[in-house]
């Protein structure tokens, strides 16, 4: 809240996100004969680790031979690590009220802990949810190259003109 260790932890929070959905649509692109499967195989991976990354579906209510896709996604880690950043040790309190305006619900107050306590977030995941979000990068890039280096040459590209994309000329 208003700290600047609380806005690094920010940036480094997106930019692990970040680097670990590009690298992973790289293995993805670099594993498939072509661009359409890449797309769809991309696309459709991208959906499944949103659907079970804890935004879209709690956690909670993940049928347990599908918690594992959970633990592979790299959006449970940036997500959980966002909401601690941003309600742990937060120094006011929330206050939810009832969309209709009565005088027997009365406004509930709560704190940001209380918020991470209610969504099933630990604060003290924070440092692993770090790290797992650095090992999938790691290895989303460490598979690129695997896969990479496992095709061989496919031809080489020329340095034509006209927007710098090189065009594949196979011997």
């Amino acid at each position: 809240p208003g700290c600047a260790e609380c806005l690094a932890w920010f940036l480094a929070t997106l930019v692990g996100a970040n680097v670990a959905a590009a690298a992973m649509c790289m293995a993805i692109g670099a594993a498939s004969p072509s661009n359409s499967v890449a797309n769809l195989s991309g696309s459709l991976t991208m959906m499944l680790l949103m659907l079970f990354g804890g935004f879209l579906l709690n956690r909670d209510q993940v049928p347990f031979y599908c918690r594992w896709l959970s633990n592979l996604s790299y959006f449970s880690f940036a997500y959980e690590s966002l909401a601690v950043n941003e309600f742990h040790k937060f120094p006011a309190d929330f206050e939810f009220t009832a969309p209709i305006n009565t005088s027997k619900l009365p406004p509930l107050r709560i704190t940001g802990d209380g918020v991470l306590q209610e969504f099933g977030f630990a604060p003290r995941a924070f440092a692993f949810d770090q790290a797992m979000l650095l090992a999938l990068c790691a290895a989303f890039v460490g598979l690129t190259y695997r896969v990479i280096a496992a095709s061989g040459p496919r031809g080489q590209l020329s340095q034509g003109g006209g927007g710098g994309a090189g065009v594949a000329v196979v011997a």
